[in-house]
């Protein structure tokens, strides 16, 4: 199984796997469309984190915008997590009560990330981070598979 490990800087999630870059590279002299279809697979193997964050985004959300924005970006190189949405960043960081500390709005309610965790994106992430890893695992083995069988196929001829 693919070895995943999470990190968060300033509220962007890293989601790294240990030899994806090097499979990336081995495939890289592959054809177009084996290519797009490693690029597709690794984006629906991810897909369960961006289902658990949107559920996460809906109990913080009063609107469905927010969780309707996270989606799953990236392809053959790797995926991220994104929520397009504009007020991301105060609807996922910031906690109910949040204020202003300087300026106009110093002592006013504000919504703006206040440097805490994440509220949907990282524990989205951390609930389906085993299963993402399976598939991860999935995928890599079954283009690892197909190129054993595709290459195996003209080395017989």
């Amino acid at each position: 199984m693919a070895e995943v490990n999470v990190a968060s800087f300033g509220g962007r999630m890293i989601i790294h796997t240990h030899g994806l870059r090097e499979f990336s590279k081995d495939i890289g002299g592959a054809p177009k469309e084996v290519r797009k279809a490693v690029a597709a697979n690794m984006r629906q193997a991810a897909e369960p984190i961006a289902k658990s964050a949107q559920s996460h985004a809906r109990a913080i959300s009063f609107s469905g915008d927010f969780a309707a924005s996270i989606k799953i970006a990236g392809g053959r190189s790797g995926v991220s997590l994104v929520a397009s949405d504009k007020a991301a960043g105060p609807i996922d960081f910031a906690r109910p009560g949040a204020r202003g500390l300087s300026g106009k709005w110093a002592g006013k309610p504000i919504g703006v990330p206040d440097g805490s965790p994440s509220r949907a994106l990282y524990p989205g992430i951390e609930d389906s981070i085993d299963e993402v890893a399976q598939n991860l695992s999935d995928v890599i083995d079954a283009v690892t598979n197909d190129y054993d069988r595709v290459y195996a196929t003209q080395d017989s001829r």
